[in-house]
C-alpha cells in the first residue's frame, strides 16, 4: 500500500499543472548530499545496515545525468552569495559529500569530471587515511562478528543480538550513540567488543589520505570543506570544545590545500545537533557558510543554516523531479 501511494505521488507530481502550483515551494536552489559512491558490485554485495550512506555509481551516475539535463549543476558558494542568476530558466543546484570517503575520488570524480560537475566535499579530519574509524562502521564490524546470541547492556536493558536481528540491534545502539559525545561512543564500543571477546581488526582504507585531499582540492570543480575533526554532536560540547572541534579541521585542512576552507558541515546536521554558539563560532571565524541536513527549501535566509536533500538509491527520475520542483515540500505541508 506504501509503495502504491509513493508512486501516486510521483505520478501526480510529474504532471504540468502540479510543477506549476509546486513551483513556489522549490525554493531557489537545492543543495544535495551524498555519502560513499560505491562500485556496483561493492554495493550490491557488501552487507550493511541501511543504505542511507552510501549510493552506488550507476545510480550516482544516472543522478548528475538528470541534474546535468534538468538543472545548473554549480558550486555551492553561487547559491549561497545569492549572485548566480538561473540559466535557461532552470534551477540551480549543488552537490556535496560529507566524511571524506576515498571512493569520493575513486568513483564520484570521474562522473563529476565527465559532466563538469562542481562539488563540495566536507572532510572529518580525524579519519583522514583511516586515523580514526567512524563510530557506526566500527559498531557495525562489531555486530557482524557475533555468531550467537549475545547480550549489549544498553541504558539498563538488554538487546539480545542474533544473526537474524544484527540490523535491528544497530539501529537501537545508534540512536543511543548519536546522542553521546565521541569519547563515550567509543568507550561504549570497546566494553561492547570486549564483552564478545573480540580484537579489534585493521580495516581497509575508506578515507581520503592527505595527498589525495590536495590533489582534488587543485580540480576547478572541489571545493574543500571542514565537518569537524572528530564528527562529534556539536550540541553536546562546551563553546569552547565545540570551536577546538570546529577550528582544529579548519587548520589542519588549511595546512594541506594551502587555501582558506570558508566552508562547513554540521555533523549529522540537523537541529538535534548544533545550536546558536555554532553559528556564533563560526561567523566570528571566518566561515561562509554552514549545511545541514534539515530538509526543506532553499531561501537565502541565511548562509549559515542552509538545508540539504539527501539522494541515494532509491531515488528514480520521478523522485528527482518531485525534489527539484517542489512537490515533495508542497505534499509535506498538507500531510
Amino acid at each position: 500500500m506504501k509503495e502504491k501511494l509513493i508512486e501516486i505521488k510521483k505520478f501526480i507530481g510529474s504532471l504540468n499543472l502540479t510543477t506549476s502550483l509546486s513551483k513556489k515551494y522549490r525554493g531557489k536552489g537545492v543543495i544535495f548530499y551524498f555519502h560513499q559512491v560505491l562500485t556496483d558490485d561493492d554495493f550490491a554485495n557488501i552487507p550493511r545496515p541501511n543504505n542511507d550512506l552510501a549510493i552506488s555509481v550507476s545510480s550516482f551516475t544516472k543522478h548528475i545525468q538528470f541534474l546535468k539535463k534538468n538543472c545548473n549543476i554549480v558550486h555551492l558558494k553561487e547559491l549561497y552569495r545569492n549572485n548566480n542568476l538561473a540559466k535557461n530558466n532552470k534551477l540551480n543546484v549543488a552537490i556535496t559529500f560529507d566524511d571524506g570517503y576515498l571512493d569520493n575520488l575513486t568513483n564520484a570524480f570521474k562522473i563529476l569530471k565527465k559532466y563538469n560537475a562542481p562539488a563540495t566535499i566536507y572532510i572529518t579530519t580525524s579519519y583522514i587515511n583511516n586515523k580514526k574509524m567512524p563510530w557506526w562502521i566500527d559498531l557495525w564490524s562489531i555486530l557482524k562478528s557475533v555468531r550467537g546470541v549475545t547480550e549489549c547492556y544498553l541504558l539498563n536493558n538488554n538487546i539480545t543480538i542474533n544473526k537474524n536481528n544484527k540490523i535491528y540491534a544497530f539501529k537501537k545502539i545508534s540512536y543511543f550513540l548519536i546522542k553521546k559525545k565521541t569519547n563515550e561512543i567509543y568507550l561504549f564500543l570497546n566494553k561492547l567488543r570486549k564483552s564478545i571477546n573480540l580484537k579489534k581488526s585493521k580495516n581497509k582504507r575508506i578515507f581520503l589520505n592527505r595527498k589525495e585531499i590536495k590533489k582534488l582540492s587543485k580540480n576547478k570543480l572541489i571545493t574543500i570543506g571542514a565537518h569537524t575533526h572528530n564528527h562529534e554532536n556539536l550540541k553536546l560540547l562546551t563553546y569552547k570544545d565545540s570551536k577546538k572541534e570546529i577550528m582544529k579541521s579548519k587548520k589542519i585542512l588549511e595546512n594541506i590545500i594551502k587555501k582558506r576552507v570558508d566552508d562547513f558541515a554540521i555533523p549529522y546536521g540537523t537541529k538535534d545537533n548544533f545550536d546558536s554558539k555554532e553559528i556564533d563560532i563560526l561567523v566570528k571565524n571566518g566561515f561562509k557558510s554552514n549545511v545541514t541536513t534539515i530538509n526543506k527549501p532553499f531561501f537565502y535566509q541565511s548562509n549559515f543554516i542552509l538545508p540539504r536533500i539527501g539522494l541515494g538509491n532509491h531515488d528514480d527520475k520521478k523522485s528527482l523531479n518531485d525534489k527539484i520542483t517542489g512537490w515533495n515540500f508542497l505534499v509535506k505541508k498538507f500531510i
